[in-house]
């Protein structure tokens, strides 16, 4: 089983309440949220790390996990080692946590908008580029391919720092670095487009979280 934590926001948050919830985290995780100079992204980045601490608290894995044995690898990748994986996303005023125990994960998330496609066209195969403009809608498209990309190469610890335009993501299943990553669609927001991979076909739960009351 595959969960999906998420939390969107119509407005921001009691002050008060979000410090309260921060202030209840280690202080290397503190210091990190505390680095964003936007508000809205220090609460998505305390969103992310809390939704993670109540998925621990929810599976009674306490005793086993803490968010302070989250450990980061050379590309920046966090994790609990080997047996608890994650991965965040966030767009907007969205957060999402995405959480197995099959292995390495990633997610990615993008609100469908209008953009200058040509800037991007480096970042894709000459197949997913074709596919992209033949599209009924090429706006969507482009986000359903980004989104995908984007998740494999979380899900194996790069994002974008590897060349995008070389991994091709049109099938289901792709092979990265000799490793199969299976592709799925999360349909469940209008208007924002949602890849998830995973190292295998798995169920996928899907949780909204109220994490600062109302």
């Amino acid at each position: 089983m595959i969960n999906i934590f998420y939390s969107a926001f119509s407005q921001y948050p009691n002050d008060s309440i979000v410090q309260q919830k921060q202030a209840l985290l280690p202080t290397r995780i503190q210091e990190k949220i505390d680095k964003y100079k936007d508000k809205w992204d220090r609460l998505l980045r305390l969103t992310g790390i809390l939704l993670l601490g109540e998925y621990i608290k929810m599976n009674g894995l306490d005793k086993e996990f803490s968010l302070e044995s989250i450990v980061v690898n050379n590309n920046g990748k966090p994790s609990f080692g080997q047996s608890l994986f994650f991965n965040k996303a966030y767009a907007e005023n969205l957060c999402l946590l995405a959480v197995s125990t099959h292995g390495e994960i990633g997610i990615d998330i993008e609100k469908i908008r209008t953009l200058d496609l040509e800037m991007y066209s480096d970042y894709f195969t000459e197949r997913e580029w074709h596919l992209i403009h033949s599209a009924h809608n090429p706006q969507a498209a482009f986000f359903d391919y980004w989104t995908r990309k984007e998740a494999v190469l979380k899900s194996i610890g790069y994002g974008l720092t590897m060349n995008m335009n070389e991994r091709e993501v049109i099938a289901e299943v792709v092979n990265i670095q000799n490793r199969l990553i299976h592709l799925k669609k999360i349909d469940f927001l209008p208007g924002y487009s949602c890849h998830i991979a995973t190292t295998g076909e798995h169920e996928i739960a899907l949780k909204e979280m109220y994490l600062y009351g109302g």
